[in-house]
């Protein structure tokens, strides 16, 4: 089971709906590159860690090819990669819509930009419902919600 530590902000965007709402966010501690992240397969798995970059690299090549191909990807124990594509928008971010017809489909001027999608497996949301969130390991995060419930508390006696 995942343990993830929450950094929690206030919302103060005055024209949202949700303005002095307090939320966490999933506190992030490092990114792991390939190198890292073929450092710990390597471990893992006893294999010299000179072989496994050279085929980890090699593989996220093909990935990339593959996906951008047009090709789903299934990445055993993690889910699926896939490509998938927005519908354009207009200046105002809204919707073009599709074409009245084939005939008048254009990429240009229906699509949007590409992206590749991801879709864990069962087992990995499966896992993520379980993992458990705290906001209070950190000092300085039960110092923040304080001032918050604080400044909250405040703003209710006015």
């Amino acid at each position: 089971m995942g343990k993830a530590n929450l950094k929690l902000y206030k919302n103060n965007n005055s024209n949202s709906k949700t303005f002095g709402k307090v939320y966490g966010r999933v506190k992030i501690y490092s990114t792991i590159g390939a190198k890292d992240l073929c450092s710990y397969a390597a471990a893992d798995s006893k294999v010299e860690e000179a072989k496994v970059e050279v085929v980890t690299l090699a593989i996220f090549k093909q990935v990339k090819e593959l996906v951008c191909n047009g090709h789903f990807i299934r990445l055993p124990e993690l889910g699926t990669l896939k490509l998938s594509v927005r519908v354009a928008t207009d200046e105002n971010g809204k919707s073009v819509g599709g074409a009245a017809s084939e005939e008048e489909f254009n990429c240009a001027q229906h699509l949007g930009r590409a992206r590749i999608v991801f879709v864990p497996t069962d087992d990995i949301k499966t896992e993520m419902q379980a993992v458990k969130f705290d906001a209070s390991k950190d000092p300085k995060h039960k110092a923040e919600l304080q001032a918050l419930h604080d400044a909250q508390q405040e703003d209710d006696g006015d």
